[in-house]
């Protein structure tokens, strides 16, 4: 087995067994509420598909602080093993070391980048299609009112079936170029099929008509970008998009339930996600200044889960105020990782000189 191989398989091994305990604890901690209410819904396979469900979600925390720690244990144990002190006297710079770690950053990039952009969501459609509010997920319910702008038209309707194919009541306000109301469609019903809402029972009034009497029609057909995915999304309040449905949104090809800075964030973190596990790397190397019997490498190892925890409550803060449009998004979702890199770099040849 080669150095780099056997380097590698050190820390990843430690950064999985990390991972993995992580996961069971936050189960663990997540099945003490629940455990009681699944056991009453389908016994011991529930409880288990639950847990199965959790995961993808809990992936997306729990990754970047096993990264961290388990570079940090994997760095330690090296060194207490005189194996760095081994691996420096044949001229293996730590430079070489995080290049001989690239492999195993990009495999934990795209593990982490699948789980922040598609896992939340499947995590949270899975639980709520089958568990309903016992896994604390909104899901929708009849009668739930969903209001959503497409165009130059408010589309308003309450959720009748669930699955998403019937509102009723249903109304549609047209609008001017400056956002004036000019026309009022109402129906008792709208079902949607083929890309089309069939309205029943339908009146419409003409804001300025001379008249002011509305008229009525039995059945209208609107063609809107409104699917029955996206009323089962707004009927659940879902807080979550994916980087594909907000480049549709931001191209206009799917109507926008938030601000455009929210899903440019959403774009910009899902690139982000990859960089963050090498980051983590780059940190727990900190670790590799533990000599045996020597307490020095370990104030640098304390030192290096500092920096890591405070890096993840950075990136969720700037994460936070690039969806609220505070600060640029391309300002949020990159600066918390170049920043914290370029600290543990300091810090490097800080504990080097």
């Amino acid at each position: 087995m080669t150095l780099l191989f056997y380097v590698t398989r050190v820390v990843g091994l430690r950064v999985l067994a990390v991972c993995l305990c992580l996961l069971i604890l936050g189960i663990g901690v997540d099945l003490i509420k629940t455990a009681p209410e699944l056991l009453e819904f389908g016994g011991g396979q529930a409880v288990a598909k639950y847990a199965i469900f959790r995961v993808p979600a809990m992936l997306a925390t729990t990754l970047p602080i096993a990264t961290l720690i388990g570079a940090l244990l994997a760095m330690l144990s090296l060194g207490q093993n005189s194996e760095l002190a081994i691996i420096r006297a044949a001229g293996v710079s730590t430079q070489r070391l995080l290049l001989w770690l690239t492999p195993l950053a990009l495999i934990l990039g795209g593990l982490h980048y699948l789980s922040v952009d598609r896992g939340i969501i499947w995590s949270n459609n899975a639980l709520g299609a089958t568990f309903g509010k016992i896994a604390d997920v909104d899901v929708p319910e009849i009668g739930r009112v969903i209001a959503v702008r497409d165009g130059n038209r408010i589309l308003y309707g309450k959720l009748a079936s669930l699955d998403g194919v019937e509102l009723a009541p249903f109304v549609s306000f047209a609008l001017d170029s400056d956002g004036n109301i000019t026309q009022r469609t109402s129906a008792v019903t709208a079902d949607y099929a083929d890309g089309v809402w069939t309205l029943d029972t339908v009146e419409r009034l003409t804001v300025g008509d001379a008249e002011g009497q509305p008229i009525k029609l039995p059945q209208y057909a609107l063609k809107s970008a409104l699917t029955p995915e996206l009323v089962l999304d707004l009927a659940s309040k879902a807080k979550a998009v994916d980087s594909r449905h907000a480049a549709a949104v931001l191209a206009k090809q799917a109507i926008a339930t938030r601000g455009k800075a929210y899903y440019a964030m959403q774009i910009s973190r899902s690139y982000a996600a990859w960089v963050i596990p090498f980051v983590m790397l780059l940190i727990g190397m900190l670790g590799s200044y533990k000599l045996p019997r020597s307490m020095e490498g370990l104030g640098a190892a304390g030192l290096g889960f500092v920096i890591g925890i405070f890096y993840i409550g950075t990136d969720g803060l700037f994460t936070s105020l690039g969806q609220l449009g505070i600060v640029p998004v391309e300002f949020a979702a990159y600066t918390p990782s170049f920043s914290f890199a370029l600290i543990a770099i300091i810090a490097l040849r800080q504990w080097e000189s």
